[in-house]
């Protein structure tokens, strides 16, 4: 019996160790499940799956171009009712178009809006094996819009399409002349407009070139108060593909003296302009096409003032700042005023009438602002007629200038440096061939004006080659307008003649399944 107790007692003592060794190495397992939900390893310990560093990036440039290139001048209403005299009309409105394609370009063609091939314009070449020819084209704005689709055989400088539309009237509610430089489509478009007051009719006028319709957002900022419009028409517009939709920016905001409108569309590029009209009671006051204005500067010029000039200035900024205005003449800049302009809120500053031998108004700012001039000039019996004058920076490489046939021009060039520049003006006649130049010299801060038939009497299409000190536009006037005593005036900037470049970046990432 006693031999059977020590037996069992030697076997438990030999399993008590192995029992404590068991439990031992339980509690190190839950032990080492518990530290690996909350670890977080180095690191440098695991191998990374992110993009890895190695990228390339390019610059590209488009080799296709569409420009939008607007109908002539219309009224936002010629409805016929109530007695005759009281009636609106368009009088004897007549109007002219020219298209032009600088450079290494392929082909190129004028097409309707609606994309109707029907009333296609081929834009030809005086030399078709000249790859540094230009191709030209003629009609008129009667008809409606167009687009120039230009291919390009190289994007380099020189090279892109180009072209302008003018409309004038003696007759009617459309006295004057009127004149626009064809735009790029763009995602986003902005404008400065003049006051909404009686008898003012501003209508934005948005055409879609693509396939694909598309939604736009419209803001509008006034001179009342800071900060976006409430607008009474709603904010937003829906633009067919091949389509065009129009706004009453009047209507939209009414009682400003001055407009900031930004039109931004979701789906697909788009092209806009916006038709001014003034009324005074039954007299005409004049009508131009506002076109897109250009990135807010610290510096800007507005050329092709001449005295007697009635000018008023519309400013926005996104910053509040101060910005200094003077008078361009060809004895030199003179003040004119120092304005405040408030963040958000359009500033409209009155500059009265040009001085003696003025050439135009500069600005320096201490922000960014985007500028633009009203120019107003008066005729006989209380006519008048006017032009939008967007401030400018130098354009750095080739521009040109596609003046509409039935029109002459005056160039305004400016130095905006401070050493002496000079540069020519290169003209062409309207089948593209060459017609002859002007050399130009210009003393620092120095500004010159010449007439178009001071290059060339058959000159219809001007290019400057690039220096980055010079601005440069043109006046525009009318033959049958100024013969019946009336007010006739409008402005063409500059159209780039450089490719549009964008950075495109390309990365390897190993998370994409090939």
């Amino acid at each position: 019996m006693s031999d059977n107790l020590t037996h069992e007692s030697r076997r438990r003592a030999r399993r008590l160790p192995r029992i404590i060794l068991g439990a031992i190495t339980m509690i190190l397992i839950v032990a080492l499940f518990v530290g690996l939900g909350v670890y977080t390893p180095v690191p440098n310990a695991v191998d990374s799956t992110s993009v890895t560093s190695a990228s390339v990036s390019r610059l590209v440039s488009p080799t296709q171009s569409t420009v939008y290139c607007p109908a002539r001048m219309a009224l936002s209403d010629d409805a016929k009712y109530g007695d005759s005299e009281f009636q609106s009309s368009s009088g004897d409105l007549a109007s002219s178009a020219v298209y032009a394609a600088f450079g290494s370009v392929y082909s190129a063609q004028v097409t309707p809006m609606n994309d109707e091939s029907s009333d296609t314009l081929e834009l030809k070449a005086d030399d078709l094996l000249d790859q540094a020819s230009l191709k030209v084209a003629t009609g008129n704005a009667d008809k409606g819009s167009r687009l120039i689709e230009a291919r390009l055989l190289k994007a380099r400088s020189g090279t892109g399409a180009l072209g302008s539309v003018a409309s004038w009237a003696t007759k009617g509610d459309l006295q004057g002349l009127s004149a626009a430089a064809c735009t790029l489509p763009g995602l986003t478009q902005s404008f400065l407009l003049s006051a909404t007051d009686t008898g003012t009719t501003q209508q934005l006028i948005v055409a879609n070139p693509s396939s694909k319709a598309t939604s736009l957002d419209v803001s509008i900022w006034g001179t009342q108060r800071s900060g976006r419009i409430a607008m009474s028409t709603g904010s937003t517009m829906v633009v067919a593909a091949h389509g065009q939709s129009t706004l009453n920016i009047g209507a939209a905001a009414s009682d400003q003296m001055g407009l900031f409108v930004t039109v931004a569309s979701k789906q697909t590029p788009v092209a806009a302009v916006v038709r001014t009209v003034r009324m005074s009671g039954l007299t005409p006051q004049g009508e131009d096409f506002a076109v897109p204005v250009g990135e807010a500067g610290k510096s800007g010029v507005m050329p092709s003032i001449v005295e007697g000039d009635h000018v008023t200035i519309t400013a926005f900024g996104s910053r509040s700042g101060s910005a200094s205005l003077s008078w361009i003449t060809q004895n030199g800049a003179s003040a004119a005023k120092k304005v405040h302009v408030d963040a958000g809120r359009v500033t409209s500053v009155d500059l009265g009438s040009a001085p003696v031998n003025a050439m135009g108004v500069s600005y320096q700012a201490d922000v960014p602002v985007s500028m633009q001039a009203t120019v107003t000039h008066a005729g006989e019996g209380g006519n008048e007629d006017f032009a939008f004058v967007c401030a400018a920076a130098p354009l750095a490489g080739d521009s040109a200038i596609a003046l509409p046939d039935r029109t002459e021009a005056d160039i305004t060039i400016v130095n905006t440096s401070g050493s002496s520049q000079s540069t020519s003006v290169q003209g062409y006649d309207i089948e593209g061939k060459s017609a002859g130049s002007r050399s130009i010299s210009l003393d620092a801060h120095g500004v010159v004006r010449i007439s178009a038939s001071d290059v060339n009497k058959n000159a219809r299409l001007f290019s400057m080659s690039g220096n980055t000190s010079l601005v440069w536009g043109a006046r525009l006037s009318q033959t049958d307008v100024t013969a019946a005593h009336l007010a006739a005036v409008a402005y063409l900037a500059p159209t780039s003649l450089e490719p549009r470049m964008e950075r495109v970046w390309a990365a390897s990432n190993p998370l994409i399944v090939r």
